[in-house]
């Protein structure tokens, strides 16, 4: 047993293992846009012409998404991380890294092509308080092959992080609550019809999707290990994302980290702990990683700290009274999913009889429900409205992507009331958790 002294220096060590390696992947996330930055743009650039040529992508910043009314593809964003540091010829891989040069939306990026080929001048954009991590992966598929083989690989990486999210839940818990949660993001929303424009989002995803695996592949749960898994699980999310739905990677997290540990037979207080553990490690990386980007960005990419907080009043709707309502942007959110896409009533209905039937099993064999694991799962899907409660002027500029947390946190919803009402849908394990 530790002495008292003894566990304050084990503790102190295990904190400061955390930081070093929080700044570490700062420093392999910088490091990493610096060596991709330095591909060079004339590959890139032919690559994008020949593609604008045979109508790959167009200057149209939004496209119906075709399985909704009104619904809209993020094609905005597409053109941003496309032409990611093109042409910033006076600007060194290190500065471009640190600016995140482009040429605007697609309307700008088309333009902005039209003149460089012609010698002209154009404008160059900056996106400094974004990573941009994504252009680790797109800039060298560009090079490569272009649009199309970046769009196969998106897809080929979000399905595959989907299987391996299934696979895990299915020898960790059981397969039937893992496909149920996915069930209303993949049914009522246009998130898998992002493989043509939009494919940034469904690279945030299948990025998600991975970094939710990783609480699964834990041998021994300790805090220690859980939080420095959260934190790696926000600040790589972070590193790919354009805030566009922070929260559905957030509560993927947390719920496969609740699975794991009540699959393993933890007390209800130890599984509240976790689930607690699980929700601060992941926004502490997610915080920590872009608070590291703003810091970057004032110290040399040109933005003051200034405009970056009146970016985040912007955002939190504060400049907007109205968007600030408690409730507004949830219930926005949820008016465009339910009267945006058709299939939207059919999955609550279906939520509706699995909720009905939970009831009447939990009225008529109480000892068969865990109580703890439903309240916690529960919580869990509420980080999704809260996400956009918080974040409410965002959440209701782009309403149109935003919407997206609503039926993902139903999607939680249902597998809580399978794994927390039916037995057979998890699998306990006699070994326990190891002690703190």
């Amino acid at each position: 047993m530790q002495t008292p002294r003894c566990a304050w220096k084990t503790w102190a060590a295990r904190i400061g293992a955390i930081v070093v390696g929080a700044v570490l992947l700062q420093v392999v996330f910088f490091s990493a846009l610096v060596v991709t930055e330095s591909i060079p743009n004339d590959r890139i650039l032919q690559k994008l012409q020949q593609d604008a040529q045979e109508q790959l992508w167009s200057d149209a910043n939004f496209v119906p998404d075709g399985v909704s009314r009104n619904g809209l593809l993020d094609a905005y964003t597409d053109c941003i991380s496309l032409t990611t540091g093109l042409y910033a010829q006076e600007l060194s891989p290190f500065q471009r890294a640190v600016r995140y040069p482009h040429l605007g939306n697609c309307e700008e990026s088309f333009q902005a092509l039209e003149q460089i080929e012609q010698g002209a001048p154009f404008v160059q954009r900056f996106y400094p308080r974004y990573w941009g991590g994504n252009s680790v992966i797109i800039r060298p598929l560009l090079a490569m092959g272009g649009i199309s083989l970046l769009r196969t690989v998106v897809l080929a990486l979000a399905v595959g992080s989907v299987a391996l999210l299934l696979t895990c839940s299915a020898r960790r818990s059981a397969l039937v609550p893992g496909v149920v949660m996915l069930v209303p993001l993949a049914f009522s929303t246009n998130m898998f019809a992002q493989t043509v424009y939009g494919f940034t989002h469904l690279l945030e995803f299948a990025v998600a999707a991975f970094m939710a695996t990783l609480p699964f592949f834990l041998r021994r749960l300790r805090p220690f290990h859980l939080f420095a898994t959260g934190f790696l699980a926000g600040s790589v999310f972070n590193y790919m994302d354009f805030l566009h739905n922070p929260s559905i990677a957030w509560s993927l997290f947390v719920f496969s980290s609740v699975l794991v540990t009540f699959r393993r037979g933890v007390t209800t207080w130890r599984l509240v702990g976790w689930a607690l553990l699980a929700v601060a490690s992941w926004i502490v990386g997610y915080a920590f990683t872009w608070g590291s980007r703003w810091m970057i960005a004032v110290l040399w990419g040109g933005e003051t700290l200034t405009e970056l907080i009146g970016k985040m009043f912007l955002w939190t709707g504060e400049g907007e009274p109205e968007r600030a309502w408690l409730g507004e942007s949830s219930k926005t959110a949820t008016g465009y999913w339910i009267h945006g896409m058709p299939s939207a009533r059919i999955v609550l209905a279906l939520l509706l009889v699995l909720a009905i039937v939970f009831i009447v099993r939990a009225v008529r064999s109480r000892g068969s429900v865990s109580w703890p694991f439903l309240a916690v799962g529960l919580a869990t899907a509420a980080v999704n409205p809260v996400w956009l409660e918080v974040m409410s002027g965002h959440s209701i500029h782009h309403v149109f992507f935003t919407y997206l947390a609503i039926p993902f946190g139903l999607g939680i919803v249902a597998s809580t009331l399978l794994v927390s009402g039916w037995p057979s849908s998890r699998k306990p394990e006699p070994v326990a958790v190891a002690p703190t």
